[in-house]
């Protein structure tokens, strides 16, 4: 059994909802329809047996249980050499950007010494010329 979220969502006036005894099938699309169950302020009658049929590796599991092991099997979730890949990426950028501005900066250093020695070579003609 599947019942998609959307067509209980547009029920204002729900107040019970009974779901025992059917064959439940847990897979990713059951995710938003078990959150709603939470969230919704519904009473849900006869909890206990409101239980998963398949997939197999859910089969039997109650609603309350099933929920988290959606969580962890539908959404994102990241391991631990994933965190090592993202570190050593955001390690590059950040090693890549400092050489960058390290090159900026010399660039700007050898500008500011040829552009002072250039007008110092000036000066000093300027000065050569006036004494002559």
């Amino acid at each position: 059994t599947f019942l998609d979220t959307s067509i209980v969502k547009d029920l204002p006036n729900l107040k019970s909802l009974g779901l025992s005894e059917n064959l439940w099938n847990c897979n990713c699309s059951f995710l938003d329809f078990t959150l709603w169950m939470k969230e919704s302020g519904v009473r849900f009658p006869d909890p206990e047996n409101i239980s998963c049929y398949s997939p197999a590796a859910l089969h039997g599991w109650s609603m309350p249980e099933v929920e988290s092991k959606l969580h962890y099997t539908c959404l994102l979730h990241l391991h631990d050499t994933d965190y090592a890949f993202l570190g050593l990426i955001g390690f590059c950028i950040f090693s890549a950007g400092t050489v960058a501005a390290w090159l900026a900066g010399m660039c700007v250093v050898v500008y500011e010494f040829h552009a002072t020695k250039g007008g110092n070579d000036e000066d000093e003609d300027e000065d050569e010329e006036a004494t002559t």
